[in-house]
């Protein structure tokens, strides 16, 4: 989902952009909230709410993972890190410059 929304939002794209690609990815998930126009406000509707957090959340993942690959040279980088020294809670939680920082190791 992260490589396919990689796709969509145009290098350079403005917060409004990537927030409408991110609306039509939720909205293909869950296709029940395809009339919503603001699953993030909670007061509103709690369940597009909490499915909205969670496609969110799988997003920000995703978008690690794609950098990890990019940073290590392709998806053989993965070959690499093994679970028992890298779990995926591990890459999830890092931030992009520690990705960066990482790479430059010598």
């Amino acid at each position: 989902m992260a490589q396919y929304r990689k796709g969509l939002v145009q290098e350079g794209a403005g917060k409004n952009q990537a927030r409408d690609v991110n609306l039509y990815l939720f909205r293909a998930i869950y296709p029940g909230h395809a009339m919503i126009e603001r699953p993030d406000d909670k007061a509103t509707n709690p369940a597009a709410h909490n499915n909205w957090i969670r496609v969110r959340d799988r997003l920000r993942e995703g978008r690690l993972w794609l950098e990890v690959r990019d940073l290590f040279g392709g998806v053989g980088a993965f070959l690499a890190l093994p679970p028992q020294c890298v779990p995926d809670r591990h890459v999830v939680t890092k931030t992009s410059q520690n990705f960066r920082a990482l790479a430059t190791l010598p």
